[in-house]
């Protein structure tokens, strides 16, 4: 569900029961609710991240946060989802600041229109090539690029080869985690699970697991609890570069990796407990955590990545 980042991330990405209530329930255990994504045309919602990266390692565990503000807005329904907008209206971050803070900085107050599909995740970026000159020209005026002519180009290059579709990973993270948790039809109270492959060019497929909970239903909040979960595991790797860091540098314009490890087995999960407007079937509350192990050579470290992410509605 998590996507990366433009100038940094680690290189291997597998693709990615009781029954409670809080008031009365609208159907008994076992009987399927749907809550289909339907919000209303000009519904705007305020956005409140909370993001936390960790990597732990030998004993010691480095840690990144910041905290993002924005508003969601609903343009309009069109055929097969919805035409959105974002803008980030507010940033602060931790003493140590998430690896992409110059990017998310660069794009504080710029209004991004884009498609969506029927459960809200974004699609397609649109005007993408004046969007594409905007961000250049923010990102540019940033210290860190400002003078270093060879980074510019670097950059300008990268966004030239990607396409409206492309684009969405690199801006529009936290509305597909929002996304995740939209447009169900579960049982209540019983989990259902399922399983897929990950093509691997390095070796055996990988093999990952899929389960989906809808927890209850509170009648009185007009909300539905969701729990969804995937984990993912290749056991031999051969030749895969576990942790490997691509980070820009501006004195030369060249992409530098710090390869730690490769020859490690696997383990990635993601979780993400939800909270539903059963009316309008928007997210209002989602805690999504990614979590990758890197295990080998008698060593093992992991990466953690929390969203703790509140949606709430403003007076119409």
């Amino acid at each position: 569900m998590v996507r990366a980042s433009i100038f940094a991330a680690a290189i291997v990405s597998v693709l990615l029961v009781g029954h409670e209530t809080h008031g009365e329930t609208t159907a008994p255990a076992g009987a399927s609710i749907s809550l289909p994504y339907q919000p209303t045309a000009g519904q705007v919602w305020l956005v409140e991240i909370e993001r936390t990266k960790t990597i732990a390692d030998r004993g010691v565990t480095s840690t990144e946060r910041g905290r993002i503000s924005g508003r969601y807005e609903v343009i309009e329904s069109r055929e097969g989802g919805y035409s959105s907008a974002w803008t980030t209206t507010e940033l602060s971050s931790g003493p140590v600041p998430l690896y992409n803070w110059a990017t998310v900085s660069a794009l504080r107050g710029m209004r991004i229109e884009f498609d969506t599909d029927i459960r809200g995740a974004p699609v397609a970026l649109k005007s993408w090539p004046a969007f594409r000159d905007v961000v250049e020209k923010e990102l540019f005026a940033l210290p860190k690029y400002a003078n270093h002519e060879a980074a510019q180009n670097t950059i300008r290059k990268f966004f030239a080869g990607l396409t409206p579709e492309t684009a969405v990973p690199y801006f529009l993270q936290e509305l597909d985690i929002i996304a995740a948790c939209q447009n169900s039809d579960l049982p209540i109270g019983r989990e259902t699970a399922s399983t897929d492959m990950t093509l691997n060019e390095a070796g055996d497929p990988f093999a990952n697991s899929r389960s989906s909970l809808l927890v209850g239903v509170d009648q009185i909040a007009r909300t539905a609890t969701l729990k969804f979960h995937m984990t993912s595991d290749a056991e031999k790797l051969s030749g895969v570069l576990v942790d490997t860091v691509e980070k820009l540098n501006p004195e030369t314009g060249k992409t530098e990796k710090q390869i730690v490890r490769t020859d490690a087995a696997v383990h990635k999960s993601n979780t993400a407990d939800c909270t539903v407007d059963i009316d309008s079937g928007v997210t209002r509350h989602v805690l999504y955590e990614e979590k990758l192990e890197a295990i080998g050579q008698n060593r093992t470290k992991v990466f953690g990545d929390i969203w703790n992410i509140t949606v709430t509605p403003t007076a119409k």
